[in-house]
């Protein structure tokens, strides 16, 4: 449960979706050790198996594995996001929407979990360096004073 309103930063970098905050079924983690009184509900080394809906086809079972298979695959936020826009930059560095963007992705490696768990990623200071190199004069810039 997050506690940090959305439109927040939070401090403990609960911020940005990780490898696994919930997402895979059957491996364990803090929401599903805890209920939201912080009461105890599982043990540390037990397995938690989900069951699809009743409601659900085999079919329509099926293809919800596979599209949260492909969402896994992409990794977490502070990864993707960065690679994703600076792969776009890239491509296009006269689109006005650059910048602002550039800006998420930094803020995506510096405050959510990399692939390994860590709050750092490799993107941090590339999505910076490319920032300030290229759009020096931006107020997205400015607002992106760290790396």
């Amino acid at each position: 449960m997050r506690w940090t309103p959305f439109q927040r930063i939070d401090d403990y970098r609960d911020n940005w979706w990780c490898d696994d905050v919930g997402g895979i079924p059957d491996d364990l983690n803090f929401s599903k050790q805890y209920d939201g009184s912080l009461r105890r509900v599982t043990q540390l080394n037990q397995r938690l198996e989900a069951s699809p809906p009743v409601f659900l086809t085999t079919d329509q079972e099926a293809q919800a594995s596979s599209e949260w298979e492909h969402l896994l695959s992409l990794g977490s936020a502070a990864d993707y996001l960065p690679r994703e826009i600076v792969a776009w930059a890239k491509m296009h560095p006269e689109d006005p929407r650059v910048p602002e963007a550039l800006h998420f992705a930094w803020r995506a490696a510096r405050y959510g979990c990399s692939a390994d768990g860590t709050s750092k990623t490799s993107w941090l200071h590339d999505v910076f360096k490319l920032l300030h190199k290229r759009y020096p004069n931006s107020e997205w810039t400015k607002k992106t004073a760290v790396w």
